[in-house]
């Protein structure tokens, strides 16, 4: 099975004040070697995607539901950064 293509995220998609038409925009656009992924956090997928049906079904059929990053793993990313800009960089814990 060929699995070539061009897989275009959408990311913070949840942030966007105004959605209008970009379901239909979406919907338009995907085909066999162009398809979409949606990230943001909502309720459910009509709080992403309001103006298509279809495009509403279509995710629902191949959403991915992700689980927060443990707390231990997101420290170990933060650390890195820091060591890797040589303390030009720093983070502190929020308590």
């Amino acid at each position: 099975m060929k699995r070539d293509g061009l897989l275009i995220l959408l990311d913070e998609f949840d942030v966007l004040g105004n959605k209008d038409g970009l379901g239909s925009l979406i919907k338009s656009l995907s085909s066999k070697d162009v398809k979409f992924g949606i990230c943001g956090i909502g309720q459910d997928l009509h709080d992403l995607v309001e103006d298509h049906a279809s495009v509403e079904r279509l995710l629902e059929q191949g959403a991915v539901h992700v689980k927060p990053m443990p707390q231990t793993e997101a420290i170990a990313i933060i650390d890195r950064a820091e060591e890797l800009f040589k303390g030009e960089l720093t983070f502190e814990q929020d308590q």
